[in-house]
């Protein structure tokens, strides 16, 4: 007999709520609406990405070649080193190229969009989650 359960039911049709619509909010929506999950994407300021729009001095640079523990001056080196041994700069880039974004190394190491237009870099997690029936909310509420 084939039995549902009613409360795994009920967890499918929930959201998952992600606050902020940086670089992080962005991966973790489409990372978690690529696995089925339906997504809102909660933003305060008017559009997606700013910070990252403005990273490199508006090259909207998004790795660095050079990742390394001994760059990461936080306060959980245990954690950062684990995330980095899981999402290295390998792992990042097959992810901006599964966006559909080219890239480029500049002589310090910054990676950037091969794009002229650095706001095609946004354009590309746009593109990414269009289809996927998830949404975002920007604004102040």
């Amino acid at each position: 007999m084939n039995r549902r359960n009613p409360k795994r039911d009920e967890a499918l049709n929930r959201y998952i709520d992600i606050i902020g619509g940086g670089p992080a909010g962005m991966m973790a929506a489409i990372i978690a609406a690529g696995k089925g999950g339906r997504v809102r994407l909660w933003e305060k300021n008017g559009s997606l990405g700013r910070k990252l729009l403005a990273t490199g001095n508006g090259r909207c640079n998004f790795t660095n070649q050079n990742i390394s523990l001994d760059n990461y001056h936080g306060g959980d080196r245990i954690l950062a080193g684990g995330i980095l041994d899981n999402f290295g700069l390998e792992s990042t880039l097959e992810f901006f190229e599964g966006l559909g974004l080219t890239y480029y190394a500049d002589s310090r190491g910054d990676i950037s969009p091969a794009a002229t237009r650095p706001h095609r870099c946004c354009s590309a997690w746009n593109r990414k989650w269009s289809g996927w029936g998830w949404r975002s909310i920007c604004g102040p509420k």
